[in-house]
Protein backbone atom coordinates (compact mmCIF):
# COMPACT_ATOMS: atom_id res chain seq x y z
CA UNK A 1 0.00 0.00 0.00
CA UNK A 2 1.17 3.08 -0.87
CA UNK A 3 1.60 6.46 1.26
CA UNK A 4 -1.28 8.27 -0.16
CA UNK A 5 -3.56 4.98 0.49
CA UNK A 6 -2.27 4.18 3.70
CA UNK A 7 -3.09 8.18 4.73
CA UNK A 8 -6.79 7.65 3.25
CA UNK A 9 -7.05 4.34 5.54
CA UNK A 10 -6.03 6.37 8.76
CA UNK A 11 -8.41 9.23 7.78
CA UNK A 12 -11.12 7.03 7.49
CA UNK A 13 -10.67 5.14 10.40
CA UNK A 14 -10.22 8.46 12.57
CA UNK A 15 -13.63 9.16 10.88
CA UNK A 16 -15.25 6.17 11.49
CA UNK A 17 -13.51 5.99 15.09
CA UNK A 18 -15.12 9.42 16.19
CA UNK A 19 -18.61 8.48 14.56
CA UNK A 20 -18.47 5.21 16.81
CA UNK A 21 -17.61 7.31 19.83
CA UNK A 22 -20.36 10.10 19.10
CA UNK A 23 -23.09 7.36 18.81
CA UNK A 24 -21.89 5.98 21.86
CA UNK A 25 -21.61 9.12 23.51
CA UNK A 26 -25.24 9.49 22.58
CA UNK A 27 -26.78 6.58 23.58
CA UNK A 28 -25.09 6.86 27.01
CA UNK A 29 -26.23 10.01 27.26
CA UNK A 30 -29.83 9.33 26.12
CA UNK A 31 -29.81 6.52 28.79
CA UNK A 32 -28.91 8.92 31.38
CA UNK A 33 -31.62 11.26 30.93
CA UNK A 34 -34.19 8.77 30.37
CA UNK A 35 -32.69 7.56 34.05
CA UNK A 36 -33.26 11.06 34.90
CA UNK A 37 -37.04 11.08 33.62
CA UNK A 38 -37.71 8.49 35.56
CA UNK A 39 -36.32 8.84 39.14
CA UNK A 40 -37.82 12.37 38.55
CA UNK A 41 -41.48 11.05 37.43
CA UNK A 42 -41.17 8.16 40.49
CA UNK A 43 -40.47 11.01 43.32
CA UNK A 44 -42.80 13.34 41.97
CA UNK A 45 -45.61 10.16 42.58
CA UNK A 46 -44.28 9.52 46.46
CA UNK A 47 -44.56 13.42 47.22
CA UNK A 48 -48.00 13.18 45.74
CA UNK A 49 -49.03 10.28 48.27
CA UNK A 50 -46.99 11.67 50.80
CA UNK A 51 -49.01 15.20 50.35
CA UNK A 52 -52.18 13.58 49.73
CA UNK A 53 -51.64 10.94 52.88
CA UNK A 54 -51.09 14.38 55.11
CA UNK A 55 -54.05 16.48 53.75
CA UNK A 56 -56.07 12.74 54.65
CA UNK A 57 -54.52 12.82 58.33
CA UNK A 58 -55.30 16.56 58.45
CA UNK A 59 -58.50 16.19 57.35
CA UNK A 60 -59.63 13.47 59.69
CA UNK A 61 -57.53 15.17 63.11
CA UNK A 62 -59.68 18.62 62.33
CA UNK A 63 -63.29 16.42 61.43
CA UNK A 64 -62.14 14.03 65.24
CA UNK A 65 -61.49 16.86 68.00
CA UNK A 66 -64.93 18.25 66.67
CA UNK A 67 -66.72 14.74 67.12
CA UNK A 68 -65.48 14.65 70.70
CA UNK A 69 -66.43 18.14 71.35
CA UNK A 70 -70.23 17.45 70.53
CA UNK A 71 -69.84 14.23 72.24
CA UNK A 72 -68.66 15.77 75.51
CA UNK A 73 -71.27 18.76 75.28
CA UNK A 74 -73.88 16.04 74.77
CA UNK A 75 -72.55 13.97 77.84
CA UNK A 76 -72.16 17.65 80.13
CA UNK A 77 -76.17 18.36 79.52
Amino acid sequence: MGEKETKKAETHFRKAQAKAEGEAGTIAYTAARDAVITRTAKLREERLMREATLAEEAETAAVTPAKRSKKKAAGAE
